[in-house]
């Protein structure tokens, strides 16, 4: 097998296609992939031989004999694709958010794949949101780890919004305000994609100058990488906020107060019929391309959750089709070839408003094939683009939001993404269907779902659901069994049937488990997220039957810990409505011993937590690694931990991004609750009545105070020993 050099690939990229010969430069674009193959496997990748291959529709085909791997396929993405799943199958590469496993073996097992192609020529992934709830505090490092990810799983359309603070400074220099109001405001790292949107400005605000810099530089990195490797970034277009400063000073310009989003204060828009829209529509991406280079496809997300103004006496449809339309000129006048990106989320929130009519409107003087809408929420709402008719004609993606707010409870949907995925290709009501996405608002949870779905992207025939599984656990854990695959089998059949988190919102508070909402008196008749706790019990009593076996794979204990903490925070929301009934009927002795329960389980999960990578301190270590001083160390960190327990807004999104951490189990959520059963206690005792709203605002101070003066940071722990987690399982 000769080596790969850039020397030999222009030798070996011949005629393979219809006899036509392809050029020295197309030849070197084969180095992305083999450079993406040495990074996971080293000298090993020196045995993969690359050809790319026209193609109308994606595709990969691997063939493997006497050590030597030869991948064809459309593209780059498609051969990194394929490589990593020859590599997978044969259990000797898994990567994940959750850490990586390797077993290279000294000759490459033999390996067939046949032809795999793909209907969706684009796979999107990412939502605006997980730059706030993820990635604000990623070093270069961690995304190279990233777009590894995705090119692993044939992601060839990420949205990539690193950076552009940089170019929003420059652009509102030039229009003349100073960097001292642009340090007001712009927003602090963790909530930054609300203010890219439109929803909030100033919050956090006065981050430190270099933070725009040092994520200009990154996203110079990440764009240069993307592009090597073929794929087609979502870079952000001008959606029409100003600054207020910008409003002040430009008392002329029709800049409209928006209606205040979620507990914040109002913010500018500056309506697209306004002579100064296309303008700075224009600078902006002017400045950007200056700074990034060119892009095909921009992102203007203009009503993401805030309703379009309408004057009195305006025909609501009317308006909506000059906003459309304006602002799809606004991007093409500066790049004709263009393609207007936006989230279809704007549909899915509001359909009261955006009824069909409406969102044809606001679509309909846009051409077909110059607006492209990323339907995320099919998991959640699942009826969007079939009502506005594949959105009329334009371009779309059909996805799955999946995670909200970077919350880690087990959930997903294997039979909706088998079902949806194997079909949607050949349905008649598709229309302009352009690809497939994946748009979480936070990563580093559910990692096999998120495989399980980029799979069934990917047209396999031979690949059934159990063989998918089974090749997936020995590359994850270097080995599996039939036990070990029962059990997953089982825990996949009590969590990854609930197509999205249910009841998250109640009575104004959000949290993924009750146990991380704010804490009320008057729980007896939630009906929260319905599982089968017996259920999830039972999978766990058969991942500790193996435990022995599997225990030194750091993925294994990760995996059972999630499993196990996820179990324990379930029966600890049934013990709170036990709790808080028996509060109702005055029965202080049902308090306290549900308490007793709910303080052990709580406690013993923080604990167990110790044992794998996410954490609240792992998350604060981030943050303050970003900085270059203390006083930088400490606003990052600070702003961290606001983002994962009060958010922001007048409390309206208090627990949002609520996490099953390590560092927020035993000493953030529990001791809310334990000052609830105190007061509840004392007014039974006193014959007074339990007063919430009182109560809730003394939780609010505490709230406030707590991210004044965090828990110490600790150390990760090893060497989980199956007597805590039995131990934990006799507690309900």
């Amino acid at each position: 097998m000769h080596k790969i050099t850039r020397r030999s690939l222009i030798k070996t990229s011949a005629a393979f296609a219809g006899g036509a010969l392809y050029s020295p430069a197309f030849a070197a674009s084969l180095m992305p992939a083999q450079d993406f193959l040495s990074r996971q496997i080293g000298n090993l990748a020196k045995s993969f031989s690359f050809k790319i291959k026209s193609s109308s529709q994606p595709f990969y085909e691997v063939s493997v004999s006497g050590g030597n791997a030869n991948i064809v396929a459309s593209d780059n993405v498609a051969l990194c694709k394929g490589a990593y799943k020859y590599l997978s199958d044969n259990g000797i590469l898994h990567t994940s958010w959750e850490g990586d496993n390797k077993n290279l073996p000294v000759n490459l097992p033999d390996y067939q794949s046949g032809k795999v192609p793909t209907p969706f020529i684009n796979r999107a992934y990412l939502n605006v949101c997980a730059y706030g709830y993820t990635m604000p505090y990623w070093d270069w490092a961690r995304w190279e780890k990233e777009i590894d990810y995705m090119a692993s799983r044939g992601i060839n359309m990420p949205l990539a919004m690193e950076g552009q603070e940089y170019v929003w400074r420059l652009l509102w220099r030039e229009e003349g305000l100073s960097d001292n109001e642009l340090d007001s405001y712009f927003c602090g790292p963790p909530f930054l994609p609300w203010a890219r949107m439109g929803n909030i400005e100033s919050y956090y605000g006065k981050a430190p100058r270099s933070y725009q810099i040092k994520k200009r530089d990154i996203q110079k990195k990440i764009l240069k990488r993307m592009r090597d490797l073929g794929m087609s970034p979502i870079l952000p277009a001008f959606a029409g906020y100003v600054p207020k400063a910008w409003a002040q000073k430009y008392k002329s310009a029709d800049a409209m107060q928006m209606v205040p989003w979620g507990g914040f204060h109002e913010t500018w828009w500056l309506n697209p019929n306004d002579e100064n829209f296309a303008r700075l529509s224009k600078r902006f991406i002017e400045l950007y391309t200056k700074t990034f280079g060119d892009g095909e496809y921009y992102l203007a997300d203009s009503f993401n959750e805030m309703r379009p103004p309408v004057k009195a006496g305006e025909d609501k449809n009317t308006v909506l089709k000059a906003y459309g339309k304006k602002l799809y000129d606004a991007i093409s006048n500066a790049k004709p070839n263009a393609t207007w990106v936006m989230q279809g989320w704007l549909f899915e929130f509001e359909p009261d408003y955006w009824t069909p009519d409406s969102v044809r409107a606001y679509l309909e003087a846009v051409p077909d094939n110059k607006v492209m809408v990323l339907d995320i929420g099919n998991d959640y709402t699942r009826d969007t683009w079939r009502n506005d008719k594949a959105f009329y004609g334009k371009k779309w993606i059909f996805g799955y939001i999946h995670n909200f707010g970077g919350n880690n409870a087990l959930f997903g949907d294997f039979d909706l993404y088998e079902k949806d995925l194997g079909g949607l290709e050949n349905d008649p009501t598709k229309g302009n269907l352009a690809g497939f996405g994946v748009f979480p608002e936070g990563l580093n949870t559910n990692s096999i779902a998120y495989d399980y779905m980029f799979e069934m992207a990917w047209k396999q025939p031979s690949e059934t659901r159990d063989s998918f599984l089974s090749k997936h656990f020995r590359a994850r854990y270097s080995k599996t069994d039939d036990a070990l695959e029962a059990a997953w089998k089982t825990l996949i059949g009590a969590c990854y049937q609930t197509r999205n988190w249910k009841r998250a919102w109640w009575r104004g508070g959000f949290g993924t488990y009750l146990f991380m909402k704010k804490p009320r008196a008057d729980l007896w008749d939630y009906d929260g997220p319905q599982y089968d706790v017996n259920k999830i019990k039972y999978a766990l009593e058969a991942f500790l039957n193996v435990f022995e076996k599997y225990k030194h794979s750091k993925l294994f204990i990760n995996d059972v810990v999630n499993s196990v903490r996820h179990w324990g925070l379930l029966n600890i929301d049934y013990e709170l409505i036990k709790a808080t009934k028996a509060g109702k009927d005055k029965n202080i002795t049902q308090i306290d011993t549900s308490l007793l329960k709910i303080n052990e389980m709580a406690i013993r999960l923080d604990d167990i937590s110790a044992y794998v990578g996410q954490s609240l301190d792992n998350w604060r270590k981030e943050a303050r690694d970003f900085g270059d001083t203390k006083s930088e160390k400490d606003y990052y960190e600070k702003s961290a931990i606001t983002q994962v327990t009060v958010w922001g807004g007048d409390n309206v999104l208090d627990d949002y991004a609520s996490k099953a951490w390590r560092g927020l189990i035993k000493d953030y959520y529990l001791p809310r609750w334990q000052k609830l059963f105190a007061q509840l206690k004392q007014d039974i005792e006193t014959g007074s009545e339990f007063d919430q709203e009182k109560f809730k605002a003394a939780i609010n101070k505490w709230d406030h105070e707590w991210i004044d003066n965090p828990p110490m940071i600790q150390m990760q722990k090893s060497g989980l020993d199956i007597a805590e987690l039995k131990q934990i399982l006799t507690i309900f």
